[in-house]
């Protein structure tokens, strides 16, 4: 385009200059022509002063102009360059807003992802922490279980959802469903040792939990049973009649700060005086309820209105019993032997043992081998 401006100006001037020297050229023709009409004699020639040649154009502007194209052609030539150029920028302005276009389709498409995705948060409260914080779930996702984990001296509780309980697990999934979880923690009791006393139909009941038996704060609570069924439980596994004067039973549970009801991780010592039985002999057993059979838990021990159970391990009904010592008193059995008649013996009894004795005759073995001590 600027060789095309650079012959249009080589052109022009060349155009320019000739116009003038030849206007240049004639005027001084015509000046002179009238003095000497004016000035000579008649028929006196007159001399017409000669055309002068024409001015010489620069080498490189005529070489220029004779390579030059037409001037309407030249400015047809720029005219559809600019329209070139400017339909070339009306073309990269379109494809430049098509990419932009694209560009905000795409960020579109992925905010619109985002929007889609499910978010579950977990927290966990004092005393713990949660193994994931947060899980961004398309629709067909799964969630992943999350595991809460109480630090020292803290135990885990239970998950909530605003205030809701939704699992008692420490290991939790939950659903694809966008919430807020919450693990929540609480410091683990202290396992002191305990001391606990009831008095219940004027008998003194005193427990003592060593270490580690019961979480602090712990209540025992007992009251007394009065069943039929506890007395007959209690007779078939003694040596001596058992009657209803002769029995008090307790129901003895013991309860957290909470009111539920607990058994001790460890034994304890259970401690009963001010007994009201009238008997020789107390001994206690354990029933698991009213239907059950009763097992003995301590030693018989003489009555001084006192007795224990050294290892309690499980809580429910307690029964004190009393029973009765008889002395010892002799007895005649005669032994009859086949075809021989019972005066033809004579008979000595045993009477090292209370109960039945039996006679020392020929072939029978001595009495203490026979019996042991029991009721009749």
């Amino acid at each position: 385009m600027k060789q095309n401006w650079i012959r249009f100006v080589a052109l022009f001037l060349a155009l320019t200059m000739v116009l003038v020297s030849g206007i240049i050229t004639t005027t001084s023709s015509f000046h002179a022509s009238e003095e000497g009409q004016s000035s000579g004699t008649p028929g006196e020639e007159v001399e017409i002063a000669t055309i002068p040649e024409p001015v010489v154009i620069d080498e490189e502007l005529q070489k220029a102009a004779e390579e030059s194209v037409p001037i309407e052609e030249a400015v047809n030539k720029d005219d559809n360059k600019a329209q070139d150029k400017a339909e070339n920028e009306k073309k990269s302005e379109e494809a430049d807003k098509e990419k932009k276009s694209d560009e905000d389709k795409l960020k579109e498409e992925e905010a619109k992802k985002e929007e889609e995705k499910t978010v579950i948060t977990f927290t966990a409260s004092e005393g713990g922490t949660v193994s994931v914080e947060k899980q961004e779930l398309l629709s067909a996702e799964t969630p992943v279980a999350v595991e809460a984990v109480a630090v020292e001296g803290y135990k885990f509780v239970n998950w909530t959802k605003q205030g809701t309980e939704v699992s008692t697990e420490a290991a939790f999934t939950p659903e694809n469903v966008a919430a807020d979880y919450v693990a929540n923690f609480e410091a683990q009791d202290k396992f002191p040792a305990q001391d606990f006393s009831a008095v219940v139909a004027g008998t003194q009941i005193n427990a003592h939990a060593p270490e580690g038996s019961f979480p602090d704060g712990t209540t025992m609570n007992a009251v007394e049973v009065v069943s039929q069924k506890v007395v007959e439980a209690v007779d078939e596994v003694t040596e001596y009649e058992v009657e209803q004067e002769n029995v008090l039973a307790f129901d003895i549970t013991f309860t957290d700060k909470k009111g539920v009801e607990i058994e001790p991780l460890i034994p304890i010592e259970l401690f009963f005086s001010n007994v009201n039985i009238e008997a020789d002999t107390l001994e206690v057993f354990h029933l698991d309820d009213v239907n059950s059979n009763a097992e003995s838990v301590s030693q018989l021990e003489s009555n001084n209105g006192e007795v224990s159970v050294d290892a309690a391990a499980e809580f429910s009904l307690y029964v004190i019993a009393g029973g009765r010592s008889y002395a010892p008193q002799s007895m005649y059995h005669y032994a009859l032997i086949p075809g021989k008649d019972m005066d033809d013996y004579s008979v000595s009894v045993d009477d090292t043992w209370f109960g039945v004795g039996v006679s020392t005759v020929e072939g029978l073995k001595p009495a203490s081998e026979y019996l042991a001590p029991g009721k009749f």
